[in-house]
């Protein structure tokens, strides 16, 4: 049988200041099964992306990440389109990917995955050449991680979405948007909207556990595409806190939806741009999805 020779990626600083991630005993147990483990660590910014392409030179078999969204987003970004399989430990603050894959949060359980699980073919979304697995959003969401404190978020991990939301919401301005969107047979669609939000998705799962795209699949091909109705900001607000406490979802009084290959958005004035949790700039963006992208290893079913 061939040796599995893999790369664990780390990120130090993710999650809460208290969950200490231990990279030698990962090292420790992969061995264990017979695979060959090399360690390396980001330092800073962009770290995660370099790291990967140069598992992509050194011809590893499967790269371990362990960290949060915002990590495996940037190692997505070297691992795109490769025939290396990504493997998860998610230790990150909210694990979105992880859920949404049935990774275990607990980390016995997702280093046995690693060894146990099944490798797949996911789709990739794409906005102005950044990959992205799980979602794009465009407006409030897009602004309040921009507006989120880091250090509240390393002590208090979602708690600070929610403290920073009313200030974000406040000032808050509905947009002008102008979409194109062409669907799975490529036939042209144009939408003009006024709204405060809208949510382009690969996977159902937002926010730890809320559903916003329900339809949204890893494997479709297509991308969900949900624009937020309300007209006025306290409408608004109260779509956002029945997804986030009552319902956990949203359902078409909420949100107007569409499925998509592809599409363009502008708007007036430009809004800021999140990407699988990270702030991403500002509109307009081209979004597209790339069928069966990415290798991943995720739980037998």
């Amino acid at each position: 049988m061939k040796k599995i020779k893999a790369n664990l990626i780390y990120n130090p600083t993710s999650g809460q200041v208290w969950n200490t991630f231990k990279p030698e005993l990962v090292k420790k147990y992969l061995e264990s099964k017979g695979w060959k483990l090399d360690i390396s660590k980001t330092e800073c910014q962009g770290d995660g992306i370099r790291l990967a392409k140069d598992s992509l030179m050194k011809k590893y078999d499967v790269v371990v990440v362990a960290g949060g969204d915002g990590t495996i987003n940037e190692v997505v970004q070297g691992l795109a389109g490769s025939n290396i399989a990504l493997g998860i430990l998610p230790v990150g603050t909210t694990n979105v990917m992880a859920r949404d894959l049935k990774i275990p949060l607990n980390f016995q359980e997702a280093l046995r995955v690693l060894v146990e699980g099944e490798t797949i073919d996911i789709d990739l979304g794409i906005i102005n050449k950044k990959y992205f697995v799980m979602m794009v959003g465009i407006g409030f969401d897009a602004k309040l991680v921009n507006e989120v404190d880091s250090n509240l978020k390393k002590f208090t991990g979602p708690v600070a979405f929610v403290a920073t939301s009313p200030v974000s919401m406040v000032s808050h301005k509905q947009a002008k948007m102008s979409i194109i969107l062409w669907d799975k047979n490529g036939k042209k669609k144009k939408i003009k909207r006024d709204s405060y939000q809208v949510l382009i998705s690969n996977a159902p799962t937002y926010a730890i556990s809320l559903q916003v795209s329900l339809d949204a699949k890893f494997d479709d091909g297509l991308l969900d595409v949900d624009i937020f109705k309300s007209q006025k900001l306290h409408e608004f607000a109260w779509k956002l806190i029945s997804i986030a406490f009552i319902s956990k979802k949203s359902d078409s009084n909420m949100t107007e939806t569409f499925q998509c290959k592809k599409m363009t958005i502008k708007t007036e004035p430009p809004m800021p741009i999140q990407v699988d949790g990270d702030s991403y700039g500002m509109t307009p963006a081209l979004i597209e999805v790339k069928a069966k992208y990415l290798k991943i290893i995720k739980p037998k079913e």
